[in-house]
């Protein structure tokens, strides 16, 4: 059986080598304590994720019916992908007066988490005929696992001189220029 990585098990007093001279005797010994304690914490606090994650797992299983049972009613509000959008505080500064009228052929929007949770998500957008792209679909996914957390999309067929360019300021991105954009999944306010 292979060892426990150093930071999942406990530490000896030789392991420390950046305490200070000063700290020797008994508070050495005290802070190694506090370590042994911090490391109990921490393995529980692990524990306790793991057990978050499949409960959370177990619901959205559970939210599947429901989420159709939503798509379903959306599918009969006229422009109801629209109004959402453009009525969020948030997403709506995203969206400049000339791409208003792209959100008209929103026919459906999706998140679709990844089936560990941990490793990531995608959003899937369904799209009416419109003058921006041939795509009836359009899929960002955003994978968090890995040390360098990634953004993939699919290549968009754009109609002629509808290529947004690449933003040249991240923080205030145009709705367009997020769809056709990969930026890393932890500067997406979007997402």
């Amino acid at each position: 059986m292979s060892e426990e990585p150093a930071a999942k098990r406990m530490k000896n007093s030789d392991e420390y080598p950046n305490l200070c001279a000063e700290v020797a005797g008994p508070v050495k010994e005290k802070l190694i304590e506090l370590d042994a304690v911090q490391h109990q914490l921490d393995v529980m606090s692990e524990k306790a994720a793991e057990e978050i994650l499949k409960v959370e797992l177990a619901f959205n299983t559970e939210r599947l019916p429901i989420y159709e049972k939503r798509k379903k009613l959306t599918s009969k509000i006229d422009n109801f992908w629209q109004i959402a959008f453009l009525n969020h505080h948030l997403l709506s500064t995203a969206i400049p007066e000339q791409q208003k009228d792209l959100f008209s052929a929103l026919r459906d929007l999706e998140v679709q988490e990844f089936d560990d949770l941990r490793s990531g998500f995608k959003i899937i957008m369904t799209f009416d005929a419109n003058e921006y792209f041939k795509n009836e679909v359009i899929t960002k996914s955003y994978f968090l696992q890995s040390e360098t957390p990634s953004t993939q999309i699919t290549e968009i067929q754009w109609e002629k001189d509808k290529n947004p360019p690449a933003p040249e300021d991240e923080s205030s991105i145009t709705f367009l220029e997020w769809l056709s954009y990969t930026p890393s999944p932890d500067s997406d306010e979007i997402a």
